[in-house]
C-alpha cells in the first residue's frame, strides 16, 4: 500500500528556504523525490495533477501554502510552519528592500524601487500591504489571508511554530519527520542525516558567521530573533494588524486580546 505523500506547508519568511534546503538534501540522501511547489498559477491550481506519478516516494515542499488547493490531494500527511505574522511583516520588509531575488518576480523589482524612496515607517506600512497580497507573476499568492483561512484542525497536519523550530531545530524536525513517516525502520540512520543537515544549516553558518541576534539588515538571514517586531512597530503598524488580523494573532496564540 502506498504511503501518504509527505508535505511541508510554509509561508513567506517562515523558514521556507531553510526547510527547503534540508528537505532537498535529505531526499537526495535517502532516495526520495523532492518536489517544490509555490505559485498556484505555476502548478495549474491543481496540486494532484501537478505531482509526478512516475517518481519514487515524493517529498513535497509547498511554500506559500494555501489550504484550498489541498482539496484535490487524496492521501497526504503534512507539517505546517507558522510564524508571528508581525515578525513575518518585519522580516519581509528588509528582505523585499535588500536581499530577496527579483528573478522571475517583476512585481518585487517594481516594489523595491518604491521602498527605496520611502522612509522606514512608510516603507514598512507599504510592504505590509505588498506581503498581504504577495502578487507573483500577476497572481496574488497572499500570506496573511492564507494563514487566516488555514484549517488548523486537520489531523493529518502537524502544526509547528517557527519560534520553536528556531529554538530547538533538531527536536522539532525529528518529531516532524517522524510525523511525516520519513524515519520508520531507518530511524537511527535518518536521524543521523537530519542531525548533520541541521548543523550544516545553522543560523551562524547561513548568516556568514553571525550569532542569533547580531543583525545584518541586508542579509537574507537577518537576525534569527523572535518578537523583533516590538522594537520597530509604531502605532500605525500595530493598528494595521489589529484591524485586519487580530483574530489570527489570537488563534495562533501570539496574543490573548487586542491590548498590545
Amino acid at each position: 500500500m502506498a504511503r501518504p505523500v509527505p508535505f511541508i506547508f510554509g509561508h513567506h519568511k517562515s523558514a521556507t528556504r531553510y526547510l527547503g534546503n534540508i528537505a532537498e538534501v535529505f531526499s537526495a540522501r535517502v532516495g526520495l523525490y523532492y518536489f517544490p511547489l509555490n505559485n498556484p498559477k505555476w502548478f495549474g491550481f491543481d496540486i494532484a495533477a501537478a505531482l509526478p506519478n512516475n517518481k519514487p516516494q515524493l517529498f513535497v515542499n509547498y511554500m506559500n501554502a494555501d489550504y484550498r488547493y489541498l482539496a484535490t490531494v487524496d492521501d497526504f500527511v503534512g507539517i505546517h510552519v507558522v510564524r508571528d505574522p508581525r515578525d513575518i511583516g518585519l522580516s519581509a520588509y528588509f528582505s523585499h528592500l535588500y536581499s530577496h531575488s527579483t528573478d522571475w518576480w517583476p512585481e518585487l523589482a517594481d516594489h523595491r524601487q518604491r521602498l527605496e524612496r520611502l522612509n522606514f515607517t512608510d516603507g514598512l506600512l507599504a510592504d505590509l500591504a505588498f506581503t498581504e497580497a504577495l502578487v507573483t507573476d500577476g497572481f496574488p499568492i497572499t500570506v496573511f489571508p492564507a494563514m487566516d483561512q488555514w484549517n488548523y484542525h486537520d489531523s493529518r497536519i502537524m502544526e509547528i511554530r517557527f519560534e520553536d523550530l528556531v529554538a530547538s531545530p533538531l527536536k522539532v524536525l525529528s518529531d516532524a519527520f517522524g510525523h511525516l513517516g520519513l524515519l520508520s525502520q531507518y530511524r537511527d540512520e535518518r536521524l543521523a542525516i537530519l542531525r548533520e543537515l541541521v548543523e550544516a544549516n545553522a543560523f551562524e553558518k547561513l548568516s556568514g558567521g553571525r550569532r542569533v541576534g547580531r543583525k545584518d539588515d541586508q542579509h537574507h538571514y537577518r537576525s534569527g530573533l523572535a518578537g523583533e517586531w516590538r522594537l520597530h512597530f509604531e502605532a500605525r503598524h500595530r493598528s494595521w494588524f489589529k484591524d485586519r488580523y487580530q483574530r489570527l494573532l489570537e488563534q495562533l496564540g501570539y496574543e490573548r486580546d487586542a491590548d498590545w
